[in-house]
């Protein structure tokens, strides 16, 4: 993604890193038998659920494994991660983890 470095959020540079990171879970999850892949990145308000709906579905067809098509924002979902996160004493990181969202 170095060469959409400057392009803010949502823009190519998310959908280049999302296809990515969703292939590699789903290789991960269809080499050791499971029958779904998901992604956390459904649970943020800053990122667009159609496009990880569409990329997700997109590299189910291309492995063979059945993409969780959950829009996990819904229902307070994201303010409940904040507080079972908390409850449980977990870490959560304050960005999607692509360097160049942190350096804004």
């Amino acid at each position: 993604t170095e060469g959409y470095k400057f392009e803010p959020e949502g823009s190519n540079r998310c959908v280049i890193c999302f296809e990515i990171r969703m292939s590699k879970t789903a290789i991960v999850a269809k080499s050791k038998n499971f029958n779904y892949f998901a992604t956390t990145l459904n649970v943020s308000p800053h990122k667009n659920s159609k496009t990880i709906s569409k990329i997700g579905n997109k590299i189910a067809q291309k492995y063979g494994i059945a993409f969780l098509d959950f829009d996990f924002k819904k229902n307070d979902g994201f303010k409940k991660t904040i507080s079972m996160a908390k409850e449980l004493n977990l870490y959560r990181q304050n960005y999607c983890g692509c360097l160049y969202s942190l350096k804004k």
